[in-house]
């Protein structure tokens, strides 16, 4: 078999962004916004740090210190 290595890119577009984590664009513009998700402008095409973006969505999926003193085990998925 020749299986060929996926590629993964390190900056994408809004559009994939979107696709990735099912955010509307104006919730991803006002991530880059407020400094959450970095970016990057050439010319007229802006790129999203993948990896930044990543981080955003699984950082949702950790219990907060609130959760944790009250001795909650489950992970509690909560909406931004």
């Amino acid at each position: 078999m020749d299986e060929k290595p996926q590629i993964k890119a390190e900056w994408v577009s809004y559009k994939i962004a979107m696709k990735i984590t099912g955010l509307s664009r104006v919730t991803i513009y006002k991530l880059v916004k407020n400094g959450l998700i970095p970016a990057s402008k050439q010319g007229r095409a802006v790129r999203l740090h993948r990896k930044s973006i990543d981080a955003l969505m699984w950082r949702g999926t950790e219990p907060t210190a609130a959760e944790a003193d009250l001795g909650k085990d489950e992970h509690v998925l909560r909406e931004n």
